[in-house]
Formats: structure tokens, C-alpha cells, sequence
């Protein structure tokens, strides 16, 4: 499947995603559930600029079948809790308004991949799946010490808008 994405900032290396915590948290959960499934873990550096994630949201969305694309991604960092729930909702309206060039602007107090939560966004929208349901939204700190430092978690699921066939 590889072969059908033709961008040069795409490369195959198992090594660096058997180390990275995000895949290796969410691959073994999506082979059990999609057992059938041909996964491709896609790791985004923080430096891609807006036509890269356009042109690799092309890319995916031409890639043979259905397509189930899954955005690992932790949102604020190294805050407290009430900092962290600020950051946010500045993060979700960000999203909610599809501004791009902002998010791909924040740094760690908001999101630790801006160019993954972009390139999905624009996957979702590059379908048709504009529905956006927020299954859960959750803070270390809202656990535990809330003057931690806190990583907040984001269960966001994209769907056609009501009466459209998926």
C-alpha cells in the first residue's frame, strides 16, 4: 500500500514506529478490531507545513478501499489542569472552524502533533465527513494532583452529515 503514496516526505521505518508510544498503544487495538485490515502507521514530524498535510490527505484518500484513518494524538502537555482545560477548548474551537495554519502553529501546551490532527482534518473533509461527535474528552490532572503536569486525551469520531450514505 505504500507504493500508492507518492510524497517524497514519506518513508518506511519500522523502527521508529515500534518506538513511538502512540502507535504502539493504538496498533494492537485496531489489528484485534479490523483483523482484516492492512494498517499503515503514518508518524508526522512537527515542522510539515500545509500543502504537505493537502497533498498527503490526497495521497490517503486515493489509497484502493476503505479507509479508516486514526489520529493518535495527545493534546496539552506540561500544564496544570485549569491551564490545560483552556488550552483546549482554544484547541477545539480551532478545529471546530477548520483554521489549519493556527493549529499547525501551537506547540506542545496544546497538541503534540498539529500536521496529524491537520492531515486528518483534512482527510475528514476531503470526504465528505464534516459530523464531528466528541465521544470523550479527558485531563491527567482531572484524575489525580490537578497541579501536575496533565495530558489531555481527545475521543473525536467523523462521520457524513446526517442522511448521506456512508
Amino acid at each position: 500500500l505504500l507504493d500508492n503514496i507518492h510524497n517524497p516526505l514519506v518513508n518506511y521505518d519500522p523502527s521508529f514506529v515500534e518506538s513511538d508510544q502512540s502507535m504502539t498503544s493504538i496498533l494492537p487495538y485496531a489489528s484485534q478490531t479490523f483483523p482484516k485490515a492492512k494498517l499503515i502507521p503514518i508518524v508526522l514530524k512537527y515542522s510539515i507545513s500545509l500543502e504537505n498535510c493537502r497533498q498527503l490527505t490526497v495521497d490517503i484518500a486515493n489509497l484502493p478501499g476503505k479507509n479508516l484513518v486514526i489520529a493518535s494524538i495527545d493534546f496539552s502537555h506540561y500544564l496544570n489542569t485549569s491551564q490545560a482545560l483552556k488550552n483546549d477548548q482554544i484547541t477545539l474551537a480551532l478545529i471546530k472552524n477548520r483554521s489549519y495554519q493556527d493549529i499547525l502553529s501551537l506547540d506542545s501546551g496544546y497538541l503534540d502533533s498539529p500536521a496529524s490532527l491537520v492531515t486528518a482534518l483534512l482527510y475528514f473533509d476531503h470526504m465528505g465527513k464534516n459530523d464531528m461527535k466528541i465521544l470523550q474528552a479527558a485531563n491527567s490532572g482531572q484524575r489525580g494532583n490537578q497541579y501536575a503536569e496533565t495530558t489531555s486525551y481527545f475521543s473525536i469520531v467523523y462521520t457524513k452529515s446526517h442522511g448521506e450514505k456512508e
